[in-house]
């Protein structure tokens, strides 16, 4: 019986992608402005393909982008500075997540946030509406290792007060927290964005398409 969540934030409890496409967008008005309108969308696809869904590590995403287009009069602290900026700006709070994580502390079920990143993403959760309702925020970067190292996933059970067997881990990346939650020894449930679960991989407890699917365990 599932007794406790661990979530995931990027493209889990907010939407990375919306915020991502908002960055770019931001980046090319800065820069490239001149370009024709298909020369922006071109630009656009070719920047969004190179995040490869935001496992590329952002100073070699960056380095990249500064490497390739010498539009760009900024060294690469300079770009990531502008980047995080415009990325949090263009986050957007999840309505229905934020209202059903609220219904969690509602029936007093134990919850939190594991999630790979900076300092940034505090400034994200803020973004997200998530500060007031969230019992507590595990930052990888903080905290001193990244998923899927088990020392994270021990930290963040324990600040659950919760056994492993009764924990669900829920994300979207299928090696750091699906994977990652299996070899621990936790129950997993994937958010696929429309991808097909790899059929030579132990399958989650649950493959959904938005953490409202959870309801069914609230039951």
């Amino acid at each position: 019986m599932i007794k406790s969540f661990l979530f995931d934030l990027d493209d889990t409890i907010i939407s990375r992608e919306k915020a991502f496409d908002g960055t770019l967008k931001s980046l090319i008005a800065e820069w490239f402005n001149s370009y024709s309108e298909s020369e922006k969308n071109n630009l656009f696809t070719v920047l969004k393909n190179w995040d490869e869904r935001g496992l590329v590590d952002r100073p070699i995403y960056l380095q990249k982008i500064l490497n390739n287009y010498q539009n760009i009069d900024k060294n690469l602290n300079e770009l990531t500075k502008f980047y995080w900026k415009s990325f949090v700006e263009s986050v957007i709070p999840d309505k229905k997540a934020n209202q059903f994580l609220q219904e969690l502390n509602e029936k007093n079920i134990s919850w939190g946030i594991v999630t790979n990143g900076d300092e940034n993403q505090y400034s994200k959760i803020e973004k997200a509406e998530l500060t007031e309702i969230c019992p507590f925020v595990v930052v990888s970067d903080i905290f001193g290792t990244r998923k899927p190292n088990q020392e994270i996933f021990e930290y963040a059970l324990k600040k659950l007060g919760s056994k492993k067997e009764e924990t669900l881990f829920v994300g979207d990346t299928i090696e750091t927290d699906i994977i990652g939650a299996q070899n621990f020894g936790m129950k997993s449930a994937w958010i696929h964005h429309n991808r097909v679960w790899p059929t030579y991989m132990n399958s989650p407890e649950m493959i959904i398409s938005h953490i409202t699917d959870l309801n069914i365990l609230l039951e």
